[in-house]
């Protein structure tokens, strides 16, 4: 048992010391155990959630990881934000609301409110957002460093989670741009005209990138115009980037 921790130890420590991921044939040759052996343990650390498996089959650590330094970390503040998000909620009670955040190698899910239940919070584990079909997925591709994208990128290739539905990777990238431009997002591309659907980032003290805010309302009723709805948003946020800064 201690010696499966221990291997199950050297293929995390190689995955992390990884810059793009590593592949099982290197792990077996570092690790110096047969492919087999490294595989069955890979395997366990992915269900676990402890590694992550990209598209062209390279092992990274996992989201795991991230989560449990938020939830040690950021766990005060994250209350905070939860009870902004409420009130928000609260004012608009048909809307579904979600705050994520990125992980190493996924878009993460912290939490949710759904339409029709207003102020009554989801906290999410194991939850994913696709990171070109959402407006979230255009927040942090408009806002965060390229480094903190690569392992998304990496999992996520455009051509089999995004090219089906934007046409081509350049008018995602207008998206993208014209969000980091306005400070909010939209995918109008995918949205029923009906709809309104919002994206805003929410920011650390130091300026850094912390996490996401999407709003989306279904049938949205004449008055909820979206720059209403983004003056609200950006309130709750705002009221939650002071807390940080003090």
């Amino acid at each position: 048992m201690i010696q499966a921790v221990q291997r199950a130890a050297q293929i995390l420590r190689f995955a992390a010391e990884s810059e793009d991921g590593i592949r099982l044939c290197d792990l077996s040759r570092k690790c110096m155990l047969q492919r087999n052996t490294v595989y069955n343990l890979a395997d366990t650390l992915v269900s676990e959630g402890l590694l992550s498996k990209t598209a062209d089959n390279k092992y990274m650590t996992g989201n795991l990881f991230a989560d449990l330094a938020s939830k040690h970390s950021g766990g005060k503040t994250l209350k905070s934000l939860e009870k902004y998000l409420t009130e928000l909620h609260l004012k608009y009670p048909d809307s579904s609301i979600y705050y994520s955040e990125l992980g190493d190698a996924d878009i993460m899910g912290r939490f949710h409110f759904a339409a029709a239940s207003p102020g009554k919070i989801t906290h999410l584990e194991a939850s994913t957002l696709n990171p070109y079909l959402t407006v979230a997925g255009v927040i942090f591709h408009a806002f965060a460093p390229e480094e903190k994208l690569s392992g998304i990128l990496m999992k996520n290739p455009f051509e089999y989670t995004g090219l089906n539905a934007w046409g081509s990777m350049r008018k995602f990238q207008k998206c993208a741009e014209e969000a980091r431009k306005n400070g909010y997002s939209q995918t109008k591309e995918l949205t029923p005209a009906s709809d309104l659907k919002l994206g805003i980032p929410v920011w650390k003290a130091w300026g850094e990138l912390q996490g996401a805010i999407t709003l989306h309302i279904k049938n949205a009723e004449h008055g909820k115009t979206p720059a209403k709805v983004l003056r609200d948003i950006f309130a709750s946020a705002g009221k939650f980037n002071i807390l940080l800064k003090k």
